[in-house]
């Protein structure tokens, strides 16, 4: 379970803020040392630390599920830069050249120092 959590943090990075990502990440190492720690009470009998560390262990779920609504709920959703990648995406449909020359502005002003002339004008 903890390669799947790593993972699902390694995953995540591009979408979420860096202070959340970096809570969720916090809160891994948290439960892994408490989990090292409730081990090393259980290997020297200490039965009252390994009640808490091993409970501080699972405490992970509970503090992850606290980030994620206040994430959600309490941040907003974090789909700029998302949002923005994909808006970009989109306007960039592919375009015929003469499209791109007669849109192009250093065109215009070319057409128009050359003094062209209409048909009607001349």
């Amino acid at each position: 379970l903890t390669i799947l959590e790593l993972s699902k943090i390694y995953v995540m990075r591009p979408y979420t803020r860096p202070n959340v990502w970096t809570s969720y990440v916090f809160s891994l190492t948290f439960s892994m040392s408490s989990f090292l720690m409730s081990q090393l009470s259980q290997k020297n009998l200490d039965r009252d630390g390994f009640v808490f560390w091993h409970n501080l262990w699972h405490l992970h779920p509970l503090a992850v599920t606290c980030i994620m609504f206040y994430d959600f709920f309490v941040l907003g959703e974090y789909d700029s830069s998302v949002a923005l990648k994909d808006q970009e995406k989109k306007s960039t449909k592919p375009q015929l050249l003469s499209t791109v020359v007669m849109n192009d502005p250093m065109y215009h002003a070319k057409k128009n120092s050359r003094g062209t002339k209409t048909r009607k004008e001349s």
